[in-house]
């Protein structure tokens, strides 16, 4: 059914609450009910006119008759629910800070899942998450794929003195025999990870009783950053997962909940599936994808349930740069009336002193290291443009390690370079994932086939560009199509690689991070494992610093980083 059935009246109304505060969507519930998908009592209304601070914009939607055998109470109260949420933050502890005292004042608050990042080697960063959790009062989140960067050991020790509950219906360790599952808890890394997750709970908000279900990314298995750690785990397929969300909304409706909220690590497509396809669930606090989802639309993420109602669902990009509050009004029959979503700079919002002490603590030797003059901005779309920042972070890669050629794929990075003092945990927030640096000799023609896969990104939007130093190439941007690539020398001579003809046997030192040069995000040429000249214990974040540190002077970041990735018309 159209979402246009159930709203005679949908008005978007623009209010002046907070800048990055967005419209408002108020729904008049005319539903055409199927009557076995759902128990509850359909309650059609026509909501009066509310006058907005702003400008006001009508719509007249398409109207669809109810059934006269539908009685039709004429219910007067309602109940609005301030929802806080986050989805993503991928362990950002200099912007979690930010956003505890803003979201202090909301009926609850939830995340959409990756609140961590990083495996035990990155403990003391996800201590620190932890700890912004409990602070925050995150009541419930979805098992995400970074919760388990980690191996199960450590996510148990890690998350053993949080509050927040890993609500997860789709995911489970699945060890049949429990004699063998005591041994490999006993010997190994394993862990009894299960009983960490519940399938739903109810919580009360504003004396109504609310079910919170949750579900982990259906494509888990190809999210591990160690899949060995989690060998012994099943998640669900997307129909089987749908089927998974529903037994759980039967549960809870049965207990007389009218009230439930999804949260889920699904992405924003798969969501939106979820939401045509079920029954009972009124919201969808999302994640996992990272689409940054503004105000409320109709078709995009207000949606028709399998059972006619409203399904609102949010999504508030990554990385901690935003965070959202959900407005949502219900009638006494747990219908939608009107739903505000309000996705918020986290910028907007000042460091807390007070937090930032306590977040940071198990931080080691967070030290100043030297001073950033300017920045050039990141691009808007960092997969598919030049990023200034990721070509500087490359320099310190190529400088530091002494090598030809050095790379890396800007999604890799979470945060921005900001003028002022620059720390350590700055590069940390900047380059969060500990992985290895490695020094590779690369054959030309893996290296020309690498670029000619990454290119590709301009048209189907993965895996990103690389980030250079001592490398320059250019891509056609209608087919992405790698169209030149030249080696720079140390005096800044261009020497021309053939593309078209690249050789087997000539190789060049490279410097990159163990993931890429383990093929990650499928760019196979690339799989150097166990060829490495050297392996380092530290990451990218150290490189920039030590960096920075032997420069003795103010950096800027600016138009010396870039001319290297040329994008044709």
């Amino acid at each position: 059914m159209n979402i246009n059935n159930f709203s005679n009246n949908i008005r978007f109304c623009a209010t002046a609450i907070q800048p990055a505060m967005t419209q408002q969507v108020i729904v008049s519930s005319k539903p055409q009910v199927n009557e076995q998908a759902r128990t509850k009592t359909y309650v059609p209304e026509v909501s009066e006119f509310r006058q907005a601070q702003n400008q006001t914009k009508t719509i007249y939607p398409q109207y669809t008759q109810m059934s006269n055998t539908i009685k039709q109470p004429n219910y007067t109260t309602t109940t609005t629910f301030n929802i806080g949420y986050i989805n993503d933050f991928h362990g950002q502890l200099t912007k979690m800070e930010r956003t505890i005292l803003p979201l202090k004042d909301c009926d609850i608050r939830v995340s959409g899942g990756d609140n961590f990042l990083g495996d035990e080697r990155n403990v003391h960063l996800n201590k620190g998450v932890a700890k912004y959790m409990n602070l925050a009062k995150i009541d419930s989140s979805p098992v995400g794929n970074h919760e388990l960067d980690m191996d199960q050991k450590t996510f148990m020790a890690l998350t053993s003195g949080l509050k927040t509950k890993f609500v997860d219906a789709n995911y489970r360790q699945v060890i049949p025999d429990p004699k063998e599952a005591e041994r490999l808890y006993r010997e190994t890394n394993k862990a009894p990870i299960n009983d960490r997750f519940i399938n739903s709970y109810v919580t009360e908000i504003k004396g109504k009783k609310v079910g919170i279900i949750g579900v982990s990314p259906v494509d888990m298995n190809d999210r591990y950053t160690h899949a060995d750690y989690y060998d012994d785990c099943q998640v669900d397929s997307l129909e089987d997962t749908i089927k998974d969300i529903q037994v759980e909304q039967q549960k809870l409706e049965k207990q007389g909940i009218k009230h439930i909220i999804l949260l889920s690590h699904m992405g924003y497509k798969n969501d939106q599936i979820a939401a045509k396809n079920i029954s009972g669930v009124d919201i969808i606090i999302g994640g996992h994808s990272h689409n940054l989802v503004k105000g409320v639309k109709e078709g995009e993420n207000l949606l028709t349930s399998k059972s006619g109602e409203p399904v609102v669902i949010t999504n508030g990009g990554k990385d901690g740069d935003y965070f959202g509050m959900l407005n949502v009004e219900f009638d006494d029959n747990g219908i939608i009336k009107s739903v505000q979503n309000n996705i918020i700079p986290t910028k907007n919002y000042g460091r807390n002193l007070i937090y930032q002490k306590l977040l940071e603590a198990d931080m080691e030797n967070n030290k100043e290291v030297g001073y950033i003059t300017s920045v050039l901005p990141e691009p808007k779309n960092k997969l598919i443009e030049e990023n200034p920042q990721a070509n500087f972070i490359a320099d310190a890669m190529k400088n530091e390690l002494g090598v030809e050629i050095a790379f890396l794929n800007s999604a890799n990075l979470r945060s921005t370079f900001e003028p002022g003092k620059f720390t350590t945990l700055d590069a940390k927030m900047i380059s969060p994932f500990d992985n290895q640096m490695t020094i590779v000799n690369v054959t030309e023609k893996d290296l020309v086939d690498a670029f000619k896969f990454t290119s590709k990104t301009l048209v189907n939007s993965r895996p990103g560009l690389f980030a250079v130093s001592g490398l320059k190439y250019s891509v056609r941007k209608s087919d992405g199509e790698l169209l030149s690539m030249s080696k720079v020398d140390d005096k800044g001579n261009e020497i021309p690689i053939d593309i078209n003809n690249p050789s087997s046997t000539k190789t060049y030192r490279i410097a990159a991070d163990s993931f890429v040069m383990r093929g990650g995000d499928k760019v196979t040429s690339l799989n150097y494992v166990g060829r490495e000249e050297k392996v380092f214990e530290f990451d990218k974040d150290k490189l920039v610093c030590d960096y920075i540190k032997r420069q003795n002077k103010p950096i800027a970041i600016d138009k010396n980083q870039t001319g290297r990735v040329n994008i044709v018309e």
